[in-house]
């Protein structure tokens, strides 16, 4: 497979793959480690970058239960990030619940895609 890197610059969304939760839990499995030490690495080379993590959710349950555990998820990434030497300065975070959904909720593949972390570059 080829890989095509893309600059990194203020306003950049990235979602970050392999991250892994339980259904309709927040804490990270540890198969999320592995791509979460590269975000560390990126922050640890990049040290004037800010960023905001951003949780994602389905649309299966309420609104409010979403927008809660999509939250809850983005925090789960924050503590890893700042347990691991990033500054917790430059991270803040947001839950977006199932509003801002990638594709469709008719399959459970599309469900898959919405349920995910980016990350929005806010400084370089």
């Amino acid at each position: 497979r080829d890989l095509y890197l893309v600059p990194i610059e203020k306003g950049q969304k990235v979602i970050i793959n392999n991250i892994f939760f339980e259904f309709a839990k927040y804490e990270l499995l540890p198969e999320s480690f592995s791509e979460l030490n590269r975000l560390v690495k990126l922050l640890e080379q990049n040290p004037n970058m800010k960023i905001r993590i951003e949780g994602h959710t389905d649309s299966v349950g309420n609104n409010s239960f979403n927008l809660r555990l999509s939250k809850q998820r983005a925090e789960s990434v924050f503590n890893y990030l700042t347990l691991n030497g990033i500054d917790n300065k430059r991270i803040k975070i947001k839950g977006y619940g199932s509003s801002r959904p990638l594709t469709s909720n008719n399959s459970e593949e599309d469900m898959a895609k919405n349920r995910r972390v980016e990350f929005h570059i806010l400084e370089e």
